[in-house]
């Protein structure tokens, strides 16, 4: 069994790539994703599943109805995802563009849905009114050197119309935002030295000093709701490291609304922790173009079919890391500190050895471990730590790590 394993990470976009009818394969290919919509029609006092499926673009685009749309659409695919995969393949890390972070949250556990939709509604009314009061927009911009634009903005940007970087997404692509005027003057001189420019379907200018103002709003509404440690890594659009304390992302959710997305540092660590795996869930795929990386491998969950991501991850199984191969890792990295060599032999070896000829026989068959080869696997852990006599303390860490296969 190889110690560098293959990671998968879940990635939820931002406002942006909704439209009319996005998630409608899902819908019809996923009995749950009913419950799911009803729930948030519940929440939202108004039918989200005819209005995913039957309005305008002008209305999807509108940050109101945009945000909690977002956030359930993300949701459904990641139970989708799981549903149709098993335990075996859960993500290694999840991260989300702009508002994408609350839906990040939600599927890591961080936060229930209805308080997730809670924060999209609200997030989204009150960029609505700063937009009543100005001309913002933001838009994309494509084969560009991202310091020239940041330096063409700070040429440009005026107290009365200002323009700056929303988002860095990739080296060749950035996000503008500001004042409609002041966006498009940046955007004709970028599209004229070669760049492409392109308008977002979006009706806020986010991530900039227009949104000032609704910071402690904000602030207010998400102190109001419970917010606890994800049971996966999730990484911060602020930092665009992984958060470590409730505190980061009590700050990281609102400070984003004013500075620029970190996703190309996101994603760029990702990496450097072995994920090779991305997988869209949301609308669209604009997530998985940012990767630009012919090492790794992106899926939309809207756009493919689940069985075709489930072969892909079926074979890779050799070399993909899972709540199994997790498990093993851990028992061979925890240090001995029982002298007596033949209890740990006589207890231990039998455990370990049996989930090494599953994960031997997973690999052959090119599958997933199933809830009970995970639940086997937890146990030997706990064994492991028991045996090896781990102080207390670090048994409650390992043990609530564990808790997240279960």
């Amino acid at each position: 069994m190889r110690l560098l394993m293959v990671k998968i990470a879940m990635l939820f976009p931002g406002q942006g790539p909704q439209y009319p009818g996005m998630g409608k394969m899902i819908f019809n290919d996923f009995p749950e994703s009913r419950k799911i919509y009803e729930e948030a029609s519940d929440v939202l006092h108004y039918d989200l599943m005819d209005e995913t499926l039957n309005s305008d673009f002008d209305h999807l685009s509108d940050t109101r109805f945009a945000q909690p749309a977002l956030i359930a659409a993300g949701y459904t695919g990641f139970k989708y995802f799981h549903d149709g995969i098993g335990s075996g393949a859960i993500p290694a890390f999840m991260a989300g563009h702009s508002m994408g972070e609350i839906t990040a949250l939600l599927c890591a556990g961080a936060i229930n849905f209805r308080d997730a939709l809670f924060l999209g509604v609200r997030r989204g009314e009150l960029m609505y009114h700063v937009t009543l009061k100005n001309r913002g927009t933001m838009a994309g911009v494509k084969e560009c050197d991202w310091n020239a634009v940041a330096d063409l903005c700070k040429a440009i940007s005026t107290r009365e119309e200002p323009v700056s970087i929303a988002a860095f997404n990739s080296d060749k692509h950035v996000v503008l935002t500001g004042h409609s005027n002041a966006v498009l003057k940046v955007g004709e001189i970028c599209s004229d030295a070669g760049a492409i420019f392109t308008p977002l379907n979006i009706s806020v200018a986010s991530h900039c000093s227009y949104m000032e103002e609704i910071v402690i709003p904000f602030q207010e509404a998400v102190h109001s709701v419970k917010i606890s440690l994800p049971t996966c890594p999730v990484y911060s659009c602020l930092s665009g490291k992984i958060y470590r304390s409730v505190g980061e992302i009590l700050t990281g959710l609102t400070d984003q609304l004013i500075h620029p997305v970190r996703w190309k540092n996101i994603i760029g660590d990702m990496k450097k922790r072995g994920v090779s795996i991305f997988l869209e869930s949301g609308p669209g795929s604009t997530l998985c173009k940012f990767i630009e990386d012919p090492h790794a491998t992106s899926f939309s969950i809207e756009k493919t079919p689940i069985d075709d991501i489930r072969i892909f991850i079926e074979n890779k199984i050799g070399v993909l890391s899972t709540p199994l191969t997790h498990c093993l890792s851990i028992a061979m990295s925890l240090p001995n500190f029982n002298d007596d060599v033949s209890s740990y032999k006589t207890n231990f070896l039998p455990l370990y050895n049996n989930i090494i000829a599953i994960q031997n026989e997973l690999e052959r068959k090119k599958k997933v471990p199933s809830i009970d080869e995970i639940r086997l696997a937890v146990a030997m852990v706990q064994q492991a730590m028991i045996l090896k006599k781990i102080p207390d303390d670090e048994q409650g860490e390992i043990h609530q790590e564990m808790l997240r296969y279960l």
